[in-house]
């Protein structure tokens, strides 16, 4: 007796639900949290390595760079960052030095 008004509630909402997590929110929340943690590293000449990944609420993003300070020689670093997708907050850390170097 009350299946069918839930299941055209649910046939209602459903765009909705999906909506929410289409894959081009994905891309401009992604691209959202590239852009606070170049941001936050507080350097010019970065790259993004590989994909954000996607955490319950943080992404994580790894930010690949040159210091620019004259005693570090521009010596390649590799910065983490979490960004916050409730407050835009983000987080940075160096990452450990071997992260720096190329797997074969």
């Amino acid at each position: 007796m009350f299946t069918r008004p839930i299941a055209v509630i649910i046939f209602y909402l459903m765009p909705i639900m999906l909506a929410a997590s289409s894959p081009s929110e994905w891309d401009k929340l992604f691209v959202l949290a590239q852009q606070h943690c170049i941001r936050a590293s507080q350097l010019e000449r970065t790259t993004i390595l590989g994909q954000p990944l996607n955490f319950e609420d943080k992404v994580l993003v790894v930010v690949k760079e040159q210091w620019p300070q004259s005693h570090m020689k521009n010596q390649p670093g590799t910065l983490i960052c979490l960004y916050d997708k409730r407050s835009g907050d983000t987080e940075i850390q160096e990452a450990v030095s071997g992260m720096d170097q190329q797997t074969q």
